[in-house]
């Protein structure tokens, strides 16, 4: 395939990436759909090359939205009618995305995973491929962690992206909303969400951003 072809190809794919991050506020499964744009773009196997590789633009430095470990992770807090959430270096470890709690008009609490690329500002990169690629994102501090590729492989090749299977432990524990919870009017509430889909979502982002100027210079 000639350079033409597959700079056409990687336009196709940054579209694809654009509106799965567009529509993602109406429906968050679209984080499967970008989780195999992403494979397209970056994963590389012995029988696979991917795009990026083939475009030699894969070599270069990546935004890194992680937060690490045991560094305070995104809390967003608009209503203080809560108890026993202390954070501290046993709580498991989300740092890739938001975590935001707010009240409600009739007294309750949600409590909501987000993905925080409407709120950065830096768009310095700061990491070589392999460094951001396996990079852990997710630790519940008993056994379960996932990295950025962890997580993008299980959901394009295992949840639905692509392919249909049994899911990894890991990433199973991802997807549950009471990684974290918070005791509210005397009972325990996890999340209204799971992290899983919003992480995919900031990592589709960190990869956009970090490639935009480069594919740009083409078109």
């Amino acid at each position: 395939m000639d350079q033409t072809e597959l700079l056409q190809h990687l336009k196709e794919q940054i579209y694809f990436i654009e509106k799965c991050i567009e529509d993602y506020d109406k429906n968050e499964i679209e984080a499967k759909r970008v989780a195999t744009h992403i494979r397209t773009l970056v994963h590389d196997t012995s029988i696979s090359i991917s795009l990026l590789k083939q475009l030699n633009l894969k070599e270069r430095m990546y935004i890194n939205t992680n937060v690490p470990k045991n560094a305070f992770a995104y809390w967003k807090v608009s209503h203080i009618g809560m108890s026993g959430g202390t954070i501290n270096n046993q709580t498991p470890y989300i740092g890739i995305v938001g975590k935001e709690v707010y009240g409600n008009s009739d007294g309750s609490i949600s409590i909501k995973y987000f993905p925080i690329y409407k709120e950065w500002k830096d768009f310095s990169p700061s990491m070589d491929f392999d460094t951001w690629w396996n990079a852990e994102i997710y630790d519940n501090r008993n056994g379960d962690v996932l990295t950025r590729k962890g997580l993008i492989l299980n959901v394009a090749n295992k949840d639905g992206g692509a392919h249909i299977d049994n899911l990894k432990q890991e990433y199973r524990s991802f997807k549950k909303n009471d990684i974290i919870q918070f005791k509210v009017n005397e009972n325990l509430q996890g999340f209204d969400n799971i992290p899983a889909y919003p992480a995919v979502i900031q990592i589709a982002w960190e990869l956009l951003n970090s490639i935009k100027n480069e594919i740009n210079s083409h078109y």
